[in-house]
Formats: structure tokens, C-alpha cells, sequence
């Protein structure tokens, strides 16, 4: 009786002649000790040996490491700008120039608060104030804020806010920022030829719907204050309410008293060297400022960019995998 043999699989990675090709090559090696074959590349290779199998894989893992190394190697530290010289922040006590006002930069937990002060933007001539940048910090707000905290306000044909920026030179990520509105416009605008010297800019946002506006860049020169109003991003943090005067009437210039503060929280500003932060109203407290410092001097993928390039390494070690010499694909 003939037993019936086993089909073999044509796929299989290992069949007999891959199993007689490596006997040949025991025996070789035998029988010359000491050397090599002179195409060894080309024997690690032949048809369905099992390094043939494994390569692809071994370099799709090899290069999916590459990627997920510096991913995993990075780190990240959430920081806190509380405004406050109690909590370790300091003022910069830099020289500055005499003719300079207002609060210097402020400095805590090695992230810079710096002073912005852009005069006439959004016109051919605008520049920024070398002179007199400075911040509104200060430790009045303790019904609105609970103590320290900045208070950007207009100012004519300024606009004034704050440049955020890392003392090491190391990236960031805006998380979120505390805020309340103090006044919204100024309520009573003089007659022409006068002005307010708190009057707005020409935001297109209302007057009456203050907003948060960040920026990473900013061109201060340009033809138009629309196109320097279209480089900011604007976040409305304002609720509509109106201020009661106690007599029957109420200010719409100002929001109700007793509002707490608000937080705003931020999505897509990663990985920044800098920031611009300012506000469309008369007055806007900003306090607990909170960013996300990248540990290291390497730069983190954006999380978009490290999954098309792991879904490319994954195309093609399966490509690979599947690719035998004579086959069409």
C-alpha cells in the first residue's frame, strides 16, 4: 500500500529544495573551513529562504523604531504663569531704555512674559515699539483675578499684549489662559476732533463680543488692518452681560459684576518658539497662563506627520512582504 504523501505548499518558505540548497551549503563550509561562499549576499537571498521572509519585516521594524524612538525619548513639562512674584516669577531687571514705561517682562518657571507693543498695525508704516514694550502685571485684581495678574488694554493706534516665549530656547504648546473682560469699549468717546485714549482698533469683531486673538507670526506692515487682523486668531470670550448701575440701568460697556474667572482652552498652537497674545476690548485680565515646555532640543512630530509616515512604512513593508522575483505585481 503507498501511503499518499502531503501536499506541499507551492507559498511555503521552506520547501525541499530550500532544505537540500542549505544541506549543500553545511557541507560546503565543511569541507572549507575558513572561508566564505563568494556570493553569500546572493545565497542569503535565493527564493524562499527564510531570510527572504523575514527582511522585509525585520526592516519595517527597524524603521518603525527609527520613528517611534524620538517620540518616546521626548517629554514634556506643564508649566503655570500665575503673574504673581510669590510663586518665583520675577521681573526682568534688565537695563531698558529711559524712556520706558510700564512693567518689564516677566519671567517664571523659565517662560518669558514679554511686553508687545505694536504701534499703527495694519498700515504700510507699522512697527513695533522698541522704546517702550511693557506689561500690565500687577497685583491689584483681587476680586476679578485673586491677586496678581496682566491687564492688556487698548490704546489708540497700539496694540498692546504680550510675547511668550521660552528662556532656553526649548518649544511649547499653548494650553490655556484664565480671563476675565473689565470693560469692553469706552463708553463715552469725546466729540471729533478729540479721541479716547483707550479708543479700539478697528477690530472687525464687535465691540460689544471682546475675544482672546493668538498668534504665532505677526507682519505689523502691511497694506491693509485687514490683512493684519487675518493673521490672528480670534477666540470670543465674551457672555453679553451688562453691568447694573444700581438705578434701574445698566452699562453695556462692562460685563455684570461677580463673574468669576474663565478659562479658555487652546488646540493647534504646538510646537512653538513663540507667541502673540492680545484682546479686541477696553480691558481684559489674563492670569494662570498654562503651556506645555518639550523637554530636549529635538523637535516632536506633529502627530499628523508620524502617523502618514508609520502608515508609509507599513505600505510598503507590506509590499515588500509580498513581493516574490518572477511574479508580476
Amino acid at each position: 500500500m503507498t501511503l499518499p504523501q502531503r501536499a506541499r505548499d507551492p507559498k511555503s518558505d521552506l520547501n525541499q529544495a530550500d532544505f537540500r540548497f542549505f544541506q549543500h551549503k553545511i557541507e560546503w563550509r565543511a569541507t572549507h573551513p575558513g572561508n566564505a561562499p563568494a556570493c553569500e549576499g546572493a545565497e542569503t537571498y535565493q527564493p524562499g529562504s527564510p531570510m527572504k521572509f523575514l527582511f522585509p519585516r525585520l526592516t519595517l521594524l527597524s524603521a518603525l523604531l527609527l520613528v517611534a524612538a524620538p517620540l518616546a525619548a521626548q517629554s514634556s513639562t506643564l508649566v503655570t504663569m500665575t503673574f504673581s512674584p510669590g510663586d518665583g516669577g520675577y521681573f526682568d531687571d534688565a537695563p531698558r531704555h529711559p524712556d520706558a514705561t510700564g512693567k518689564p517682562d516677566f519671567i517664571q518657571n523659565g517662560v518669558r512674559y514679554g511686553g508687545l507693543r505694536l504701534v499703527d498695525p495694519g498700515t504700510p508704516s507699522g512697527d513695533y515699539d522698541y522704546i517702550a514694550p511693557h506689561t500690565h502685571i500687577r497685583g491689584m485684581f483681587q476680586t476679578a483675578a485673586g491677586g496678581w495678574a496682566d491687564g492688556p488694554h487698548s490704546w489708540r493706534d497700539e496694540l498692546q499684549g504680550a510675547r511668550i516665549t521660552i528662556e532656553d530656547g526649548s518649544r511649547f504648546d499653548l494650553v490655556s489662559i484664565d480671563y476675565h473682560i473689565v470693560q469692553r469699549y469706552h463708553p463715552t468717546p469725546p466729540a471729533p476732533p478729540g479721541r479716547s485714549l483707550f479708543e479700539r482698533l478697528p477690530w472687525s469683531q464687535p465691540a460689544d463680543d471682546v475675544a482672546i486673538i493668538v498668534a504665532p507670526e505677526v507682519e505689523i506692515a502691511t497694506p491693509s488692518f485687514q490683512d493684519f487682523e487675518d493673521q490672528w486668531s480670534f477666540y470670543s470670550i465674551d457672555d453679553g452681560s451688562e453691568f447694573d448701575n444700581g438705578d434701574g440701568t445698566t452699562d453695556p460697556s462692562r460685563p455684570a459684576a461677580g463673574i468669576p474667572m474663565q478659562t479658555l482652552y487652546f488646540s493647534g498652537f504646538d510646537n512653538l518658539d513663540q507667541l502673540f497674545i492680545a484682546q479686541t476690548g477696553r480691558e481684559t485680565i489674563f492670569d494662570n497662563l498654562v503651556i506645555r515646555i518639550h523637554d530636549g532640543d529635538s523637535q516632536i512630530p506633529e502627530p499628523g506627520t508620524a502617523l502618514l509616515i508609520m502608515t508609509g512604512l507599513v505600505w510598503v513593508g507590506i509590499r515588500q512582504a509580498r513581493t516574490r522575483p518572477g511574479t508580476a505585481q
